[in-house]
């Protein structure tokens, strides 16, 4: 039989945005976010289960450990953290302290303030169950390109580790340099996003605690971006996609100005910069007056582009 442990860590009843480290709050958020990682919990109920705890103690606690403890197919525990001394790095490391590689086949890992919303997301961890696992590509539109050590990010909200992974990364919280420490790892989502809903959004979960960004993901296999600079009034298009973006590696950064599926009809949600960081050196530009000129130009190219 397989052997799968699922941890669950972090801030429960988390509270606030991206840094923010206040718990205690939001019971009724929490719930619900409890109550998706129990759907995703209940389908690997075929399997032999161990499902632990590590979060830091909160007036809440027994809310938390009687949702948990409803797997009574899976054996249960619970570490209550010293919130003024552990970090998300010393918890990852206390998680992994006692796993070795022969113990588990699979440990699933995942937040306690991220609310699951892909109620086919088992299926999709099953059929890539042998690869190490992220969400999707993270950072593309906010700091991508300005970390010139680092031209692509992993997500580290959630990851799906086989057994001959477990050395690699148990030492130290991979943050969002997977990708960069084990280049061959896998995502669920061929997309660009942030691991930060209140960001960008993305189809497989969101912080309910936090606003949630209406700026869909790119699709990592073609996409126009551009940048519109309002005081030349010039929109520049950039054709893109993963294998150019790793090929860019010496090259100024770009800034993705608006982005959004090509059969997506709406042109409300966009950035809108006032200083331009780089036009990149592949691109071609248009004369647009106006920035709406400049939404309906970059939606006409989406729109006529068909990949190979």
């Amino acid at each position: 039989m397989i052997k799968i442990c699922i941890i669950l860590r972090g801030e429960s009843f988390r509270n606030g945005n991206q840094h923010s480290r206040e718990i205690g709050h939001n019971k009724d958020l929490q719930i619900k976010c409890s109550e998706s990682h129990m759907n995703l919990i209940k389908k690997f109920e075929e399997h032999e289960l161990h499902i632990k705890l590590y979060t830091y103690s909160t007036k809440y606690k027994d809310i938390i450990e009687n949702i948990y403890q409803k797997c009574n197919y899976a054996s249960f525990s619970i570490s209550y953290l010293n919130h003024n001394n552990d970090t998300q790095n010393t918890m990852w490391i206390k998680a992994f302290e006692n796993i070795n590689n022969e113990m588990y086949d699979y440990i699933l890992v995942l937040r306690f303030d991220m609310l699951l919303t892909d109620d086919d997301l088992y299926n999709k961890l099953i059929a890539k169950k042998d690869n190490l696992l992220i969400p999707f590509y993270s950072s593309t539109h906010t700091y991508l390109f300005k970390n010139k050590r680092l031209r692509w990010k992993s997500t580290d909200t959630f990851h799906w580790i086989p057994s001959k992974y477990i050395k690699r990364i148990n030492k130290k919280f991979p943050e969002q340099f997977l990708l960069k420490i084990i280049p061959d790892t896998k995502v669920l989502y061929n997309i660009y996003s942030d691991s930060d809903s209140s960001k960008i959004n993305n189809p497989m979960y969101y912080f309910p605690q936090r606003n949630i960004s209406r700026i869909p993901p790119i699709d990592i296999k073609y996409k126009y971006c551009a940048t519109w600079n309002e005081e030349t009034c010039v929109l520049y298009i950039k054709q893109t996609n993963f294998q150019i973006i790793k090929r860019m590696s010496k090259k100024i950064g770009w800034v993705f100005m608006f982005e959004y599926k090509t059969y997506d009809e709406n042109l409300e949600d966009v950035y809108v910069i006032q200083k331009m960081i780089s036009n990149g050196d592949d691109c071609f530009n248009i004369k647009c007056s106006t920035l709406d000129i400049a939404k309906t130009e970059l939606m006409r190219y989406n729109n006529n582009y068909r990949p190979d």
